[in-house]
């Protein structure tokens, strides 16, 4: 029977604080940022390090925690067998403690043997003997972790240094709370004044007005503004203001029926006196409900500070790593150009529901082949670089668009065909999954093809033909069992 520290036991939950902080805050839930997340944990004989990749250079490739932890049935300090949020993977090695050894980036760097990455910063614990620590792709130009996310790694780090400080025995493992670290922390001063307004705004969110979903604004004001469209009467004895609190959530989901067209419910002092056109000006901030549980806020510069989504914090959605995360996954210039295209940022708005594309060189034969089974509807080229106004108009059905990669549209509502080969992703839908069985297809057909796949709200995949987890069917292995 294997055994270790307690200490090393909390890795795991400390590993996933601070994941959840790098990777959950950023929306995607599957680690793709531009940053590597590092635990650390050195005892006499070994060293054992929780990572977020599934090989950091070493010889033996790292293990999921799921297949790690069925080599110690001593440990049940952290729930034994459970899968975390964010599921670590773990290697060990030897390790001889070396009087005045000195645990820094070039400790680690060698540590890890990982190359194309640069050393952020760490936090230590445990007397030292236990350490996060984050890297940057060198591919990603931005140079720090943005400020946000670097005070609320700080704060978990707090409650995890407490927490060993007073000895592992003494308390229960902490888990940290992102959402009230969120709304209580000093740095986040514009946060802390609007946390007061979040469990209405989210209450208004979740209700349902004659079966329509939520979609409106909610103006804070710094003062209230005179002319107002409409204007509540607030000043006779009969007449009580409408405050903006829970209580009152059922009304003002009503008259957020009427907030379009640039309308918003206006708020002061808690209360709500019109409705109008809020004056940015005048406006502290604004919060845009967006559907059934999902907002997002916005100052009075229009720059958006938080989004909400089904119970969840998440800070805006940085485009700088979206544009690190296509050029990692794709080096083929016309194909960049092609998806510039469709990204522009007056063209996110007709993707309301969401969109499908499939670019490769094949478009046109594949095309032929699925029509001919009644897959979908080919098409006359379409330009979507020279006429996406005109194009625009195909997104409002199911299925795929079929790209050249010169930007020529071949084929609409194309539904994919091929035969399940990789592991799917379940917390994906079956857009994303079927679009990966289709790649697949692709890979074994020896045609390059480039799926991107954008969500109702925004957010992208991409897949493709090169992808590491298809290059098993490159090279003709197509009874894997431990596909990943």
């Amino acid at each position: 029977m294997r055994k270790m520290s307690i200490a090393t036991m909390m890795c795991t939950s400390l590993y996933n604080d601070m994941a959840s902080v790098n990777f959950g805050l950023y929306e995607s839930k599957d680690e793709r940022s531009p940053y590597s997340l590092f635990v650390v944990s050195i005892e006499d004989d070994k060293i054992l390090v929780f990572s977020s990749k599934d090989t950091i250079g070493w010889e033996a490739s790292a293990q999921p925690y799921r297949e790690w932890i069925k080599d110690y049935p001593n440990v049940h300090e952290v729930s034994r067998r459970s899968i975390f949020r964010y599921e670590p993977y773990l290697a060990t090695c030897s390790h001889r403690t070396v009087p005045g050894q000195v645990y820094d980036d070039l400790f680690f760097k060698e540590l890890f043997n990982i190359s194309n990455y640069s050393y952020l910063t760490d936090w230590p614990f445990h007397d030292s003997r236990i350490f996060v620590v984050l890297y940057k792709d060198d591919a990603f130009a931005k140079e720090q972790l943005p400020e946000e996310m670097l005070s609320v790694c700080e704060a978990v780090a707090i409650i995890w240094r407490e927490y060993f400080d007073n000895g592992l025995n003494a308390l229960p493992p902490p888990h940290a709370n992102l959402k009230k670290i969120i709304e209580s922390r000093d740095e986040f001063k514009d946060f802390t004044e609007m946390a007061p307004f979040f469990e209405t705004v989210t209450k208004i969110s979740s209700l349902s007005y004659e079966k329509s979903r939520s979609r409106g604004s909610i103006s804070v004001m710094e003062r209230q503004t005179d002319n107002p469209l409409v204007q509540f009467k607030t000043t006779n004895d009969e007449s009580e203001p409408l405050f903006f609190s829970i209580e009152y959530a059922k009304q003002l989901r009503k008259l957020l029926e009427i907030t379009k067209g640039g309308l918003s419910l206006l708020v002061h002092d808690r209360k709500v006196y019109g409705i109008g056109n809020p004056i940015a000006t005048r406006s502290n901030y604004m919060f845009n409900i967006t559907g059934h549980m999902e907002w997002h806020v916005v100052d009075k510069r229009g720059k958006q500070l938080l989004r909400y989504k089904h119970g969840e914090y998440y800070f805006p959605k940085a485009t700088e790593i979206q544009n690190w995360y296509i050029r990692s996954n794709i080096d083929d210039d016309e194909v960049l150009d092609v998806i510039d295209i469709l990204l522009k940022e007056d063209h996110m708005k007709e993707y309301e529901h969401g969109a499908l594309f499939i670019i490769t060189d094949s478009a046109d034969s594949e095309v032929k082949r699925l029509c001919r089974y009644k897959r979908g509807m080919e098409t006359e080229g379409i330009d979507m670089k020279s006429d996406f106004e005109k194009a625009s108009a195909l997104f409002g059905i199911d299925g795929a668009l079929f790209l050249d990669k010169m930007g020529y549209c071949h084929g609409i509502g194309i539904i994919l065909d091929g035969e399940a080969k990789v592991n799917g992703t379940p917390a994906r839908g079956s857009r994303y999954n079927s679009t990966k069985t289709y790649i697949s297809q692709c890979v074994e057909a020896n045609i390059e093809a480039y799926a991107l796949i954008i969500s109702s709200d925004g957010y992208l995949d991409i897949l493709t033909s090169h992808d590491d987890e298809f290059a098993h069917l490159r090279n003709g292995e197509t009874d894997r069992e431990d596909v990943q």
